[in-house]
This record gives structure tokens, sequence and C-alpha cells, in this order.
């Protein structure tokens, strides 16, 4: 089955902001025409849900309150090219993994759709899909590594996947975000 990996350099200042912040008016905007209720319902709990409610179970679930953290990815931060990494089966990006590891940077696109999971204070997805992240400093210090390194495969698609993530760390650190992967 054919899955992609969605990547978003996202300010985490400006998320973690939002949450519990109780803003109706945030929660109409973030709402599209034609979403889903399940979606709305879930922007509405991350966006009011009470500052300290930690322990209160979530009513809406991981899943819906995954894409909803996607929402706020989209809107507080920018989509970055997938190309390299949409539109593939999990054992390919696997392979990708491996391929990145033999260039000798210390990265991995399954810490990105696993690692550091949602953003804090929010749920991890129970099961499908995936969230992971990668803080502004890991960014930073990714990206020192790999201009240092200047990696580069054999295999064209693993060029394309260090091409595209050289891209991400730019993006990400010329504004100071980190990024965020949601896998499905």
């Amino acid at each position: 089955m054919s899955r992609s990996l969605h990547v978003y350099a996202t300010h985490f200042p400006a998320v973690r902001a939002v949450l519990g912040s109780q803003d109706r008016a945030l929660v109409k905007t973030l709402s599209r025409g034609g979403d889903a209720p399940e979606l709305t319902g879930a922007l509405e709990e991350i966006v009011g849900r009470a500052p300290g409610s930690a322990s209160a179970p979530w009513r809406s679930s991981p899943v819906w309150l995954t894409f909803a953290q996607e929402r706020l990815c989209e809107a507080y931060g920018r989509a970055l090219p997938n190309d390299g990494v949409s539109g593939t089966s999990l054992s390919r990006l696997e392979e990708l993994d491996s391929g990145l590891a033999a260039t000798g940077l210390s990265v991995s696109l399954e810490s990105l759709m696993y690692g550091g999971g949602p953003l804090k204070g929010l749920p991890w997805p129970d099961d499908f899909p995936s969230m992971g992240h990668w803080t502004p400093e890991e960014t930073a210090a990714l990206r020192d590594a790999y201009g240092r390194l200047k990696p580069e495969s054999e295999d064209p698609d693993v060029d394309e996947v260090l091409v595209m993530l050289g891209e991400w760390l730019e993006r990400s650190q010329a504004r100071d975000h980190g990024l965020v992967g949601v896998y499905y």
C-alpha cells in the first residue's frame, strides 16, 4: 500500500500558544467548509482544552486529534515538498533510511514519522496516522552535520531524499522552526 510522509516546518511556540487558548475565532478560522465534524470537534478540543487538564481523557479519537494537529502545523508553518517520500511503501522508506545511514548522516525518516511524537501536551496517535517531530535545536544540529558531510549516494532515490532533506533543514532553520512529520 502506498503511503506518504507529509512534512511541515512549524513554529512550535505559536502552536503551543494556541493549545488551551479557548480561542473560538481561531477554531472557526482553522475549520474549513466540508471538514468532517470529527475534525472540527478535535480542533475545538485542542484549542479549547483548559491548561492543566492533562489527566482528563480526550473526547476525540487519536486519529482526529492527529489530523487536527496537522491543521495547526499548516496554520503555523509551511508544508514542505515531499516528492521523494510520497506514494511509497513503509518498506521503501526503510530502504531509504538505510541509504541515508550509509551516507554517514545520523538521521532517519522513521524518526520524523514516530520520534518525539506530537507536540508537547497533545496526545500520541494510538495507531495510524503517525506523527513525529524534530525540534528547532535538533534541526539546527542536523543542518550543521549535513553541511559538514555534504552527503551523497549512488542510489538516485536516496540522493533525491538527501536534496529534499537539505531543503527541509534550510526552510526550517530560516525561520527557527522545527519539523513535524505526519505519516499516512
